[in-house]
């Protein structure tokens, strides 16, 4: 299991039967700490070229980060011996990892210098002067400035935003953004960003809580039109805090201050707990008409 977590994979169980009560079974019986898929019809067996043949059979999936099928493993009565062919292959893969130019990277777009030391340090600033705090949204007309909110993401805890209506503020930032930021998308992704969502500063804090199993920006019908994410750090006296993609690499992106990281609303990404000091970053998201009409 501790081999399956550093080599960033996972290993799942596909039974032929889909009763719930003899796959927990098999799983106390063979010692086996990984999910099992029920497949009654026999229809992801087919997907892949195998047959169900009958309701006791079990294979085994090997799972790349890149939700890449490594390979199918069938499962004899004794689980170690198939266990030890996928630990030969894990190595194999890691042999071959180590041959690499580079490590593994997410498809990531870091653009420098948007912001300076003592302009991030204004927007911490004003995170920290006092400003309504809401645990729900305002209503219209409700709150005319800027206004702190919690943000339960899968129950986490340690996270506040900001959401920025000051005005002048918002004129200043759409100026280094659009003028510093999307020009550099427009360049990396041939993506022409017309519009943005309202802009957030992000405090990190103590304790994580909740289930750290990662999120994507724009899975849900609300928030199809996202198309790039924005995650600008405004400080660098924090420990923890890094952004991971663990689709790609298990290593965390972490940025100076006044840095910006763009990357697609689709990636798979979590922000780890902040191990010590706070952690403030800008966030929004990009998107244009043509992705809003769709």
């Amino acid at each position: 299991e501790s081999q399956l977590e550093r080599a960033n994979t996972t290993l799942i169980a596909v039974s032929a039967s889909s009763d719930a009560v003899r796959n927990k079974a098999l799983k106390r019986e063979a010692g086996f700490p990984w999910p099992i898929a029920g497949d009654s019809s026999g229809a992801i067996f087919a997907s892949y070229g195998l047959h169900k043949e009958n309701d006791e059979a079990v294979r085994l999936v090997l799972v790349t980060p890149y939700r890449q099928i490594r390979g199918w493993f069938d499962s004899p009565k004794d689980i170690n011996t198939t266990l030890t062919t996928i630990m030969d292959v894990l190595e194999n893969t890691q042999a071959a990892e180590e041959l690499r130019w580079g490590p593994p990277h997410a498809p990531i777009l870091m653009v420098p210098n948007v912001l300076s030391v003592e302009e991030c340090a204004k927007l911490v600033e004003s995170f920290e002067t006092g400003v309504p705090f809401m645990v729900r949204p305002p209503r219209q007309g409700e709150i005319a400035g800027n206004y702190n909110m919690p943000v339960y993401e899968h129950d986490r805890q340690d996270r506040v935003d900001q959401i920025i209506k000051d005005k002048n503020t918002l004129a200043f930032l759409d100026e280094r953004i659009f003028g510093r930021v999307t020009p550099m998308i427009k360049k990396a992704f041939a993506f022409d960003v017309t519009r943005r969502e309202d802009l957030h500063i992000a405090r990190y804090a103590g304790k994580r809580g909740g289930l750290a199993m990662g999120h994507r920006d724009n899975m849900i019908a609300a928030t199809a039109y996202r198309r790039f994410a924005l995650s600008m750090s405004l400080n660098d006296d924090y420990e923890g805090g890094e952004i991971v993609f663990k689709e790609f690499s298990p290593k965390g992106y972490r940025v100076p201050a006044g840095t910006a990281m763009v990357f697609s609303s689709s990636l798979l990404h979590e922000v780890q707990e902040t191990t010590s000091g706070i952690r403030y970053n800008l966030i929004s998201h990009f998107f244009n008409e043509e992705a809003l009409s769709r």
